[in-house]
């Protein structure tokens, strides 16, 4: 499919969001409700056949798709207001308000 659709020296970019979820602080512990949450919905949905954690496989299923130069490049997204940086509290901010307000 992508050779039909892809001129040599082109490109495709894949975005997704990541689960199971986590903290970079440990602000998030194990038994906490929203990282139990986080492991029913992937476990669930495993169970179903439908994956919450494919995007962790995109780089490796383009390169045996035959892409070479694959980079992946992995960003921070916080949910909420709480981070004290205040690049990721406006990203936080952003991400409560999608997609109710636009």
């Amino acid at each position: 499919m992508f050779d039909r659709n892809l001129n040599p020296g082109g490109y495709i970019e894949l975005a997704d969001k990541c689960f199971p979820m986590l903290s970079d602080d440990g602000s998030m512990k194990p038994d906490s409700a929203l990282q139990q949450w986080s492991n029913f919905s992937v476990d669930g949905l495993d169970q179903v056949g439908r994956s919450l954690t494919a995007a962790s496989l995109y780089k490796q299923h383009l390169e045996e798709a035959g892409f070479i130069n694959v980079v992946e490049t992995r960003y921070k997204w916080p949910t909420n207001t709480w981070p004290k940086d205040p690049k990721f509290k406006q990203l936080g901010e952003g991400n409560l308000r999608m997609p109710f307000e636009v």
